[in-house]
């Protein structure tokens, strides 16, 4: 950890590296790491290095499979999700359309009322507007 430049993280890999297990995380630079994996297979034999080959391989199918999966989990995630904010959309859009059906119609019905000649608090009793919504409305006419 106290290594700061890349000579001196050069030097400790020519000092250390037959002697780690594994590369310590301070020497993460992709340079280093190619030589600590050289020098881990300088002196393996020819099955070794085969065998370190063919984990190597199997590691590298299960990343890809693992990778895979997991783009098909998120692009399922963003489907569905959009799906679902979707119809959260359309269910929040019904709702909106409702409650402006509610309005117009009873403002309609207000304005009947006072093309009736209805009394202003009958109307608000009859409709819930208020009175102030009802004086801005013009009577029906017939």
């Amino acid at each position: 950890a106290e290594l700061e430049t890349i000579s001196e993280k050069w030097i400790y890999f020519i000092k250390n590296a037959g002697s780690l297990e594994m590369i310590p995380e301070h020497l993460s630079e992709p340079r280093l790491i190619d030589a600590f994996n050289i020098a881990n297979t300088a002196g393996m034999s020819l099955a070794e290095l085969e065998s370190q080959h063919k984990h190597e391989d199997f590691i590298n199918v299960v990343r890809s499979a693992m990778r895979q999966k997991l783009e098909e989990g998120l692009e399922e995630g963003r489907k569905k999700g959009h799906e679902e904010g979707l119809q959260e959309g359309i269910q929040e859009g019904e709702a909106i359309g409702k409650e402006k059906g509610v309005v117009i119609a009873l403002m309609q019905t207000a304005r009947k009322m006072l093309s009736k000649g209805q009394p202003v608090d009958m109307i608000v009793e009859f409709t819930g507007l208020t009175i102030e919504e009802i004086e801005r409305l013009t009577p029906e006419e017939d």
